[in-house]
């Protein structure tokens, strides 16, 4: 962080911790190492970033990486949107924990489809607004809710129909469900047989869910 934002510390800190201890419980799994937290001030200095190369357009709103586990992230939103977006990119770490395991192989050739990656996410931070749910109920009146295989698009749809598949895998399967799931995906990351994960999870097919 630079000088001027080094008063947020304690605020950005005490969301991180908090963040983690709900992630932990929820998906019970503990990270093994530190995650880098890299803030800025704003959202056009967190633009101007040198963590990655590649040019941050106005979408994005914060990242995490892979394989060293940064999160990089700007602070000037409102508290409560703030702590969903540090929750948001600590779901991330999570997930590279327990998809790759800290191998570089698996962080490379896995190529975990978006709906698991940003679903899970948006669902664990709850950072879905009242627009993101009229896009959803929209969809299932009008009968245009797409194939769980469809969402592997980088689009505002993919985010959406990602945390409705993980809330309704909670809703009818508990919690645990939610978490054999992803075990489930874990070992077939490599594979890309999302259909396998899909029926050892909850004995039914992937078109049937």
């Amino acid at each position: 962080y630079y000088e001027d934002e080094e008063i947020f510390l304690e605020e950005i800190v005490s969301y991180a911790e908090s963040a983690y201890l709900h992630l932990s419980r929820e998906l019970d799994h503990e990270l093994k190492f530190k995650v880098p937290l890299v803030i800025y001030k704003t959202h056009g200095e967190f633009q101007q970033t040198n963590i990655t190369l590649a040019e941050l357009p106005e979408g994005v709103g914060a990242f995490a990486e892979p394989t060293q586990y940064r999160m990089v992230l700007p602070i000037d939103d409102p508290p409560d949107k703030l702590y969903k977006l540090v929750a948001h990119e600590l779901t991330h770490i999570f997930e590279y924990s327990m998809f790759y395991n800290g191998s570089l192989g698996r962080a490379i050739r896995g190529r975990p489809p978006i709906w698991i990656m940003e679903g899970l996410a948006s669902y664990m931070a709850d950072d879905e607004d009242s627009l993101d749910r009229m896009a959803i109920r929209d969809a299932v009146v009008n009968n245009i809710v797409p194939p769980v295989q469809a969402l592997n698009v980088v689009t505002f749809l993919t985010y959406r129909f990602g945390n409705a598949i993980f809330a309704y895998i909670e809703a009818e399967h508990g919690i645990e469900g939610l978490r054999t799931f992803l075990f489930e995906f874990r070992k077939v990351l490599l594979t890309g047989n999302i259909s396998k994960a899909f029926k050892e999870s909850f004995g039914y097919d992937i078109n049937e869910f």
